[in-house]
């Protein structure tokens, strides 16, 4: 069994933001992604199937500037603030995935993952969870449902692109105009 305070001491030193690693992460993220996408331009000329054949890697990358931008999200990639805005708000181009309002919603899921005491129902399926009693009282086919929406392929496969390309486009949970706040979309 690890000692607590042992653990904190080790795991200390991956809490801080490497300014070096995170410049070095956005030059071998977007080097290549800029290179593939001019060569799937440049390919266009010889036929568009160069650009499906280079679709597998610039979805790849494109990937790769998600997780980045994600970093930003949490305030981990770079030391201050603005830094992680800066980047999240340039990797939103790439991604399509507007960083001020996913930034909001990631935030308000990690607020509440997992947590019965602070779940609510149906606003986030990666967030919330059923004790073993609140299973055990669903129906049969309220079961079947809930094991199918949590089955891999849908979570996974599914659900990602729904949330990353529709949800994320729509300000369902924008504040009010009436309430004096804004919704920055990038």
């Amino acid at each position: 069994m690890f000692d607590r305070q042992e653990l904190r001491a080790v795991t200390q030193r991956f809490q801080r933001a490497v300014p070096r690693t995170a410049a070095w992460q956005l030059v071998s993220t977007f080097l290549p992604f800029l290179t593939v996408l001019a060569a799937m331009q440049a390919g266009l000329a010889l036929g568009w199937w160069w650009a499906l054949l280079l679709g597998l890697p610039a979805a790849a990358l494109t990937v790769r500037v998600f997780a980045l931008q994600h970093d930003c999200g949490h305030g981990s990639l770079f030391g201050t603030p603005q830094a992680n805005d800066l980047v999240g708000r340039i990797c939103t181009l790439f991604t399509f995935t507007p960083y001020g309002h996913w930034r909001r919603q990631h935030a308000g899921h990690h607020a509440v993952w997992n947590d019965l005491d602070r779940r609510e129902r149906g606003t986030d399926i990666y967030s919330t969870c059923e004790t073993v009693a609140e299973y055990q009282a669903m129906s049969p086919g309220r079961r079947r449902l809930y094991r199918v929406m949590r089955h891999p392929l849908c979570m996974l496969l599914l659900f990602p692109p729904l949330v990353l390309l529709a949800l994320y486009r729509l300000p369902y949970d924008a504040p009010s105009a009436g309430g004096g706040s804004t919704v920055a979309f990038i």
